[in-house]
């Protein structure tokens, strides 16, 4: 079954892994716990995964933005929508964003 859910530290390896496929080279990992860490201290940054069969095969960024032109209402930007290459077309990245969608349908968000 489907989970989404916000990463945590533990999954930071395996989220490694999956960027992998992204980029050419495996990402450094000490540098992905140090962004983590300094993740937990700002809620703007919103991470999700998609676990299936308790394994990492999506991620998601959502980052909100505060905006001096918009009545001071902030909007989302979503970043790094990724899917584990054999598990494409299968509904991840959109069960992954209707995921965040609901979380930016807060009455300040516009």
């Amino acid at each position: 079954m489907l989970k989404i859910r916000e990463i945590e530290q533990k999954d930071l390896k395996e989220i490694s892994v999956l960027l992998s496929e992204f980029e050419e080279g495996m990402p450094d990992l000490d540098k992905m716990k140090l962004i983590y860490m300094n993740y937990q201290q700002n809620k703007d940054y919103i991470y999700l995964c998609a676990e299936l069969n308790n394994k990492i095969v999506g991620t998601l960024t959502g980052v909100v933005c505060h905006s001096l032109f918009t009545q001071f209402s902030p909007f989302m930007i979503l970043e790094n929508v990724i899917v584990l290459k054999e598990k494409r077309g299968t509904g991840i990245g959109k069960a992954l964003i209707k995921r965040i969608v609901s979380v930016i349908y807060y009455p300040h968000f516009k």
